[in-house]
């Protein structure tokens, strides 16, 4: 895509999306069943998923195809911007973390199935630092997040293990203040940690050049 000033940021999250063919086959296919008995299919999903399914198309040799190409995914772009509610359109600085998170979470409500493929669930574990009392909290409701890594790789894309990166996730800790605990019987400070118990169906990696 072209930079338009603020649309860098939507052109990739977009970029992130389409990076998935298990996304984008189960998004077509989500679409299609769930408004098979319905014409009134919202414009924003239909554009959403034409760009998509344009964008995952193999570049023409023929230079003139080429052109016809880039010219609809631009059209589609565009018109894409001009469906999404305000708060996601590229007059607005959104980070793409952010607009991936609104895009899912709409998503969610219309296309379920779809929503649920970065949905994962952890449990959170406290240990007291006074008496090494380990108390785990199972999450009850399936979450998506943005978790930030660093990963020290010289090629991503020979390198880069998604297993390496839940276990990462999994040995990160952070320290609790003033949780109340039960055989201390006051507020102590905590280490807390997070596991992931049931990973999502797609991963998304956004790798940032500082």
């Amino acid at each position: 895509f072209q930079n338009n000033s603020l649309s860098c940021h939507l052109a990739s999250a977009l970029q992130l999306f389409a990076s998935s063919d298990r996304f984008v086959d189960t998004y077509a296919r989500e679409l299609i069943t769930s408004y098979a008995h319905n014409e009134d299919v919202p414009v924003v999903l239909e554009t959403f998923c034409m760009l998509l399914q344009t964008m995952k198309t193999p570049i023409p040799v023929d230079n003139d195809q080429r052109i016809d190409k880039y010219n609809r995914m631009h059209d589609l772009f565009h018109r894409l911007n001009h469906e999404l509610p305000t708060n996601l359109r590229i007059n607005k600085a959104n980070d793409p973390g952010e607009l991936i998170t609104f895009i899912i979470d709409g998503l969610k409500d219309y296309l379920p199935i779809t929503g649920n493929l970065f949905y994962y669930k952890l449990i959170q574990t406290l240990e007291c630092k006074v008496c090494s009392k380990r108390m785990s909290i199972p999450a009850g409701q399936q979450s998506h997040s943005e978790i930030r890594i660093r990963p020290n790789y010289d090629n991503v894309a020979e390198d880069f293990d998604v297993q390496a990166f839940l276990t990462e996730f999994n040995d990160l800790t952070s320290d609790v203040e003033g949780r109340f605990c039960e055989d201390c019987k006051c507020n102590t400070a905590h280490i807390n940690s997070e596991t992931i118990v049931r990973p999502p169906a797609v991963i998304l990696i956004k790798f940032k050049t500082q």
